[in-house]
């Protein structure tokens, strides 16, 4: 799913004053009556966090070290972020500042009136360095639940966002199915499992998509703020959810989280691991037909390197054979590279799984099987954790 919460003010170009409904039903009761069976009792006032940025620097890598644990281009930066919420009479998030380590102090305000809510935040386009801001109103349902961006069920749980419609099932989200125009309205699905805790947080997340930013780092962002309808009743414990496309296919990434509480079991820290594919890759290719890089003395080496790890000479690789078809084979060797100092010298507890695909292509010469060519991709998966820890 879209990070559809953080670029909310842009929707304004497209829902306007539209996104106000002047025609909300006459609620049962009061809408901020009812507001508050979305709220938790207990008010978050500051979360602190800590994450890993990733960058680039110069490669000095060569075809030598490509099965050793080394980085190609890659830098981990550890970095800190800071949330701090405030709230109106009625206990409702009115304004939020997020201070993030190397950017501006960015600031969102929300501000109810009867049958809207107006909200004032930068505008997701960086003129300059910096951002406008903007404000837009949105309408409220007769439930009291923001209009403008999603529909609602008879639960008032969010239903469909966009194009990505929400399955629920014993009150919590289990798939998010999205489809993509850009690849002929193929369907992409996103799982949620959860643990058996209470969500007493009233955390409503669902937006894990971005490879830029942690699911809960943007959720505290702005979701957090919104009056959105039902939350899941239990706290997500693992996301399976589509990421990043390579050669030619949707990889999965992996989100899983982990929980401690407070006396009245409230959150008080909350650790996001991530696994996923990065942006940097390196692609190279071994031929028979020239004088370097040479196909056959390759296969030689990979296939000593498969022995040696069968019989535990060498503990550090891992290998599995992905397809052994007739003129194609695909062989994936894992090899962890423990990153212990960040960019500027700080301590750094990161693995980054390094994954070399041998891809081995073979021709037919006189009824016998020829190594034509093969074909190196190299990415990288680092487990990214954040931790977080909620002030009430």
């Amino acid at each position: 799913m879209k990070r559809f919460l953080l670029s909310l003010l842009a929707l304004a170009t497209l829902v306007g004053c539209n996104s106000k409904d002047d025609n909300t039903p006459t609620p049962a009761k009061p809408l901020l009556e009812q507001q508050q069976a979305y709220l938790p009792t207990k008010k978050v006032k500051r979360i602190s966090c800590t994450y890993i940025d990733e960058g680039t620097t110069t490669s000095t890598n060569n075809s030598n070290s490509y099965l050793e644990a080394e980085l190609y281009d890659q830098t981990y930066t550890l970095r800190t972020a800071e949330y701090l919420y405030e709230y109106d009479n009625a206990g409702r998030i009115n304004k939020v500042t997020i201070k993030q380590e190397g950017k501006p102090e960015d600031v969102r305000t929300f501000t109810y009136k009867d049958y809207s809510v107006i909200i004032t935040g930068p505008y997701d386009t960086e003129v300059n360095g910096e951002y406008d801001v903007q404000a837009v109103e949105f309408g409220l349902n007769a439930a009291g639940n923001t209009l403008g961006f999603g529909m609602y069920n008879e639960k008032q749980q969010l239903k469909s966002v966009d194009n990505d419609i929400i399955t629920w099932e014993n009150d919590n989200i289990t798939k998010i199915i999205s489809k993509d125009d850009r690849e002929g309205n193929k369907i992409f699905e996103t799982v949620l499992i959860y643990y058996n805790n209470e969500n007493k947080n009233k955390f409503n997340v669902f937006s894990f998509d971005s490879n830029r930013e942690r699911s809960f780092m943007h959720y505290f962002e702005m979701p957090i703020a919104l009056i959105i309808g039902a939350s899941p009743k239990n706290l997500p414990k693992k996301v399976i959810a589509p990421s990043s496309r390579y050669n030619r296919e949707i990889e999965n990434k992996i989100i899983e989280f982990a929980y401690t509480f407070d006396s009245d079991g409230f959150v008080k820290n909350i650790t996001e691991n991530e696994y996923l594919r990065m942006g940097t890759s390196v692609r190279t290719y071994y031929q028979n037909s020239y004088g370097t890089n040479d196909a056959t003395t390759m296969s030689n080496t990979l296939q000593d390197l498969m022995t040696k790890i069968d019989n535990g000479t060498v503990t550090d690789k891992s290998y599995k054979i992905i397809n052994n078809k007739q003129n194609e084979r695909v062989i994936q060797f894992t090899i962890p590279i423990k990153v212990e100092k960040d960019s500027n010298g700080k301590p750094l507890n990161l693995i980054v799984d390094k994954i070399c695909d041998y891809k081995f292509y073979y021709t037919t010469e006189n009824n016998q099987k020829k190594l034509s060519q093969i074909e190196l991709d190299i990415t990288f998966k680092p487990h990214l954790v954040t931790h977080y820890e909620l002030h009430y």
